[in-house]
C-alpha cells in the first residue's frame, strides 16, 4: 500500500493538472480560431475568384451595358452553388431564384421595356381577348408586368410554328420582324431550345415552388443559364448580347 501523499506534493500535482488543462485549452482555441479564420479566407477567395470569373465572362461589355442586378445576382448564385456542391446541405431552388432573377430582369431590359414603346408609338391599347397570352402581354404593356419565361417561351413557340391567334400576340410578332437582330436571337439561335429545356424541366415552376430541386436539376439549370460562365451560347448571355 502507496504512503498518502503530503498536502505539498498534493499541490504541486493539482498545479500541474492546472497548467496543463490552461495548455490545452489554449490550443483548442487556437486551432478553433485558425479553423475559422482558414474557412473565412476560403470563402472570401471563393468570391473573389467567383468575382473574377463573371468580369471575364461579361468583358465584352462595358459597366454601363450591364443592367444594374445582374452581377450581384449571379454572383449570389454562384456562391450558393460552391457551397451546394461542396456537401453543404442546399435546396437547389436557393441558386435557381438568382439565375431567374437575372433572366427577368434581361427580359425585361432587353424585350418588353421596347414592345410597349412599340405599341405606345402605335397607339395600340385593345382590352384584350380572353386568351392568357392574350390577357398576359396586355398586362405586361398597360400594368408594366414582368413577362414571365414560361409565358415568353409559349409567346415565342406560338410566333415560331405561326399559330398567331390574338391581337397582341400579332403585334408581339411584328415587333420581333421591326428587330431583326432580336428576332434572330430570340427565335434562329439555340436560345429559344435552351429556353424550352429551361421551362419542361419545371426548375423555374414547379420544382421551384415545392423547393425539390436536386442538385442534378441545379446543374443542368446552371448550364442552360450560365454555361459555367465560360461557354457564353448560354440564355443570359445570348440576352445581354441582343439588340
Amino acid at each position: 500500500m502507496t504512503d498518502s501523499l503530503r498536502p505539498q506534493d498534493l499541490q504541486k500535482k493539482l498545479e500541474h493538472a492546472q497548467d496543463w488543462m490552461s495548455r490545452e485549452i489554449k490550443n483548442a482555441e487556437e486551432v478553433r480560431k485558425n479553423l475559422v479564420y482558414n474557412e473565412s479566407a476560403k470563402i472570401e477567395w471563393e468570391e473573389n475568384n467567383i468575382t473574377e470569373k463573371i468580369q471575364k465572362f461579361f468583358s465584352d461589355f462595358t459597366p454601363q451595358e450591364i443592367p444594374n442586378g445582374i452581377i450581384e445576382n449571379i454572383s449570389s448564385s454562384e456562391i450558393l452553388y460552391e457551397h451546394m456542391i461542396h456537401g453543404y446541405h442546399l435546396d437547389g431552388t436557393a441558386v435557381i431564384i438568382w439565375y431567374q432573377k437575372v433572366l427577368d430582369l434581361l427580359v425585361e431590359e432587353k424585350i418588353t421595356k421596347w414592345f410597349r414603346k412599340y405599341l405606345q408609338e402605335k397607339w395600340i391599347s385593345h382590352s384584350p381577348e380572353n386568351k392568357i397570352l392574350e390577357k398576359s402581354l396586355y398586362s405586361v404593356v398597360s400594368k408594366q408586368y414582368i413577362l414571365w419565361l414560361w409565358r415568353l417561351y409559349a409567346v415565342l413557340q406560338k410566333i415560331k410554328t405561326n399559330e398567331i391567334n390574338g391581337i397582341y400576340l400579332l403585334h408581339f410578332s411584328l415587333y420581333l420582324r421591326s428587330t431583326p437582330s432580336l428576332q434572330k436571337s430570340l427565335l434562329d439561335s439555340d436560345f429559344f431550345l435552351q429556353l424550352e429545356q429551361l421551362v419542361n424541366s419545371e426548375s423555374i415552376w414547379e420544382k421551384r415552388h415545392q423547393w425539390s430541386l436536386s442538385l442534378q436539376d441545379t446543374k443542368l439549370s446552371r448550364e442552360l443559364c450560365i454555361w459555367n460562365l465560360y461557354e457564353k451560347n448560354c440564355l443570359i448571355y445570348t440576352l445581354m448580347d441582343s439588340e
